[in-house]
C-alpha cells in the first residue's frame, strides 16, 4: 500500500514521536484534509481543533490529533 504523501512529508518531524505510541487512527478524509491544507513539519502543532473542524475533519480525528499534539508538546517542552 502506498504511503500518504502527508505521512511521507510529515514523517521526519512528526514520525519519532509516535515511536512507542499507539496509532492515531487517522483515516483518508482526514489524512486528505492534512494534504489539502499542506500542514507539516511544525504546522502539525500549531493546529487548533476549530481549525480542523472548519476543514471539514470529523469530531474523532480531531480529538486524536489535538490530544497527540498537547502531549508531545507537554513532553517536549523545556521548562
Amino acid at each position: 500500500m502506498r504511503q500518504s504523501r502527508w505521512l511521507t512529508k510529515s514523517k521526519n518531524m512528526i514520525q519519532p514521536s509516535l515511536q512507542g505510541r499507539k496509532n492515531l487512527g487517522l483515516n483518508k478524509p482526514a489524512i486528505k484534509i492534512l494534504e489539502n491544507e499542506e500542514v507539516n513539519g511544525l504546522d502539525f502543532f500549531d493546529l487548533t481543533q476549530e481549525e480542523l473542524e472548519h476543514y471539514g475533519m470529523k469530531l474523532g480525528p480531531v480529538k486524536r490529533l489535538i490530544k497527540f499534539t498537547k502531549d508531545w508538546l507537554f513532553q517536549h517542552t523545556i521548562a
